[in-house]
């Protein structure tokens, strides 16, 4: 039997008085669950299903992972102060950068090892849990936090998001909060929904996050999309269906700038987010009017967009949470969305065909290939190997996409995007929602997906995208151990600083070890007070 996820519709949420009304039940976890058969061998991975595990230890990760997590940095955004990164990169340290994303991950991993087993402690003894606490209160301190206007920073926005809900699902370390701790939480939690609001309702077509500057749509690449999809669902979860579209039918944009100010949340308060005032065509909007009653701005710039803002009930792909229309599983009908898309195909599709700029574009979708021609040159396993998957269909869609500069076939974007429908998939399946039946399309094309990037990341990719390496430049080597090949090379730790920032500075050591236990991955018995 499935363990199913409970309390989410217990929330009554009433944030314009800014009070975290959440009560945690004191049901303390027994320390051991069942067990999980192995993983089936590759051969027979285009039929293997996560099924619910019979028999994974209290504690299913690696304590020298787990210890590399615990040493990590506290995340800390800073949007004017450069991460640092190759010579031609201004990349400042927001939530696409690997200065926050790597502390972003390893927050995460903290927080579902403290939910799965709140005695799990460091090598020196620390309790996982005191640091998750310590890493969440630094995160909503003074002057720090996500900038939560551009859907792109879903890279690190979506770990954050994920993280916040695990701790509330941890009654110890959401008891450690405080009020006003379980207030920073509810209120960031909403704010991240809100963008997510903003940027994915089927009702709104911005090609700008909120403060209408940076690069969105949200028909882009996964990379784009997989992180702020992830906040969506981790807001159903936190304040269930019908508390997360209450805090879009109620939004009040004033309410909010208050909270940010109380907190001091300089970050969210900048003038080009939340603050930002946009002259279209001599007419001056301010943010407060385009979220609480939209607007139409494609007579001043194609480059902005319209939509009806964030005052509406969330809708995605005809996907509602609540009204005669809800649909009862909309967190794994909205996960199989974001990973296989609405209508996945059920024979390899032609690579040559695109889908198309209207349409979302799913986490895995193509049939395997390890080599995409290309006008000049060729995207290819770096040591001349092929995929062990080759052919099976669930390849990431960026691995045959396009950009700005033609062709795009690419590993780091593919990790980008994927790290997060990875753990927006561990949160789900620790939490008891996970259901192997409904979900088993996507669990095939999610193993062979999985298997073929991080194949590809060992053996290294010769990838190519728009500026890959600065510049004017389309191909790079990106890998997670040294790569000799027959005409490239790769070296993981990136000596050269070509690209900012590679897989491992990303966190991949992280989300390696989710995907390497995720069968194990199982909710904690509940002892009910016995």
């Amino acid at each position: 039997m499935i363990a199913r996820f409970e309390g989410a519709e217990e929330t009554d949420m009433t944030l314009q008085q800014g009070i975290s009304a959440h009560v945690v039940g004191d049901a303390q976890r027994v320390p051991c669950r069942r067990t999980v058969a192995d993983w089936v061998t590759l051969a027979a991975i285009a039929v293997f299903l996560w099924a619910v595990p019979t028999g994974a230890k209290c504690a299913p990760f690696d304590q020298a992972v787990i210890d590399a997590a615990m040493g990590e940095p506290e995340v800390h955004y800073a949007p004017n102060q450069l991460c640092p990164g190759p010579a031609y990169s201004s990349l400042k340290q927001i939530g696409t950068s690997h200065c926050v994303l790597k502390p972003a991950q390893a927050f995460y991993f903290l927080a579902l090892t403290a939910y799965l087993d709140p005695r799990a402690s460091a090598s020196d003894g620390r309790l996982v849990w005191q640091r998750v606490v310590e890493l969440f209160t630094i995160l909503t301190s003074d002057l720090n936090g996500p900038q939560v206007a551009r859907p792109l920073d879903g890279w690190s926005d979506g770990p954050i998001a994920q993280a916040i809900l695990l701790i509330k699902q941890t009654p110890v370390a959401w008891d450690a909060l405080g009020i006003t701790g379980r207030a920073k939480a509810d209120w960031l939690m909403a704010a991240m929904a809100v963008l997510g609001n903003w940027g994915f309702n089927d009702a709104n077509n911005w090609n700008t996050g909120i403060g209408l500057a940076g690069n969105f749509a949200k028909t882009n690449n996964p990379n784009f999309s997989q992180g702020y999809l992830g906040v969506m669902i981790a807001c159903v979860l936190y304040f269930g269906q019908a508390g997360c579209d209450s805090l879009f039918t109620s939004f009040d944009y004033d309410a909010y700038i208050a909270a940010f100010q109380a907190f001091n949340w300089q970050n969210i308060l900048q003038p080009t987010g939340w603050f930002a005032k946009i002259n279209a065509g001599g007419t001056y909007h301010t943010m407060k009017d385009l979220m609480e009653q939209g607007g139409d701005l494609t007579h001043a710039s194609t480059n902005l967009g319209s939509g009806a803002g964030v005052k509406l009930p969330f809708k995605y792909l005809g996907v509602e949470l609540t009204g005669d229309n809800a649909d009862p599983h909309a967190v794994l009908t909205l996960f199989n969305l974001e990973s296989i898309g609405q209508n996945p195909p059920s024979q390899p599709p032609d690579p040559n065909q695109q889908l198309s700029n209207s349409q979302p574009k799913p986490m895995y979708y193509w049939s395997v290939a390890s080599r995409k021609a290309a006008p000049d040159g060729a995207a290819q396993i770096i040591d001349a190997s092929q995929s062990p998957v080759e052919g099976e269909l669930g390849m990431a869609y960026e691995f045959n996409s396009t950009d700005s500069a033609g062709i795009r076939s690419d590993a780091l974007y593919s990790f980008e995007g994927w790290l997060n429908n990875l753990i927006t998939r561990a949160t789900l399946q620790a939490l008891g929602v996970w259901d192997p039946l409904r979900m088993r399309d996507v669990d095939r094309r999610m193993t062979v997906g999985g298997l073929d990037l991080l194949y590809k990341l060992e053996h290294g990719y010769h990838g190519r995208a728009l500026n890959a390496n600065g510049p004017n430049t389309h191909y790079r080597d990106v890998c997670v151990v040294d790569v000799v090949g027959p005409v490239f090379a790769c070296d993981p730790t990136d000596p050269m600083h070509k690209i900012e920032g590679s897989p491992l500075e990303k966190g991949y050591v992280y989300n390696r070890e989710i995907w390497d236990k995720l069968a194990d991955i199982e909710p904690p018995v509940q002892n009910n007070g016995e």
